[in-house]
């Protein structure tokens, strides 16, 4: 399966994701839903994040241009944008995105997120 494939089928299929990514830490985009339009210095921007939260206090989270209030971070990095949001974990080479649109409860996508994460960094990722 490609990585395509796993996020829309895994992801979006799974009802608790709208929109998901996969990204390497240098800004290439591994795979990504529609409309997500996720960019190099965003990624940039959310990996420094994980060192200094305080980047992501004053800046928000940006996917594709959209602006999440920065709620908080440790294991995984939480935003929100009315009742949308947007979940981030951070693996050995790679950044797992979420975005969950209103009527998704942020538990969900932040389940399916972290044990695709999880996945990843024991499959050395």
């Amino acid at each position: 399966m490609s990585w395509d494939s796993y996020v829309e089928t895994s992801f979006v299929g799974s009802g608790h994701v709208s929109m998901g990514a996969i990204v390497g830490f240098a800004g290439n985009v591994w795979a990504q839903t529609k409309g997500m339009n996720l960019k190099p210095d965003e990624v940039q921007r959310i990996y420094e994040g994980f060192d200094d939260l305080g980047k992501l206090f004053n800046n928000g989270i940006v996917i594709g241009g959209v602006k999440y209030i920065f709620l908080g971070g440790g294991e995984f990095l939480k935003g929100k944008k009315g009742q949308d949001g947007v979940i981030v974990y951070k693996t050995k080479t790679a950044l797992v995105i979420g975005i969950y649109k209103e009527g998704i409860q942020t538990g969900n996508c932040l389940s399916v997120c972290g044990k695709f994460a999880d996945w990843l960094s024991d499959n050395g990722y």
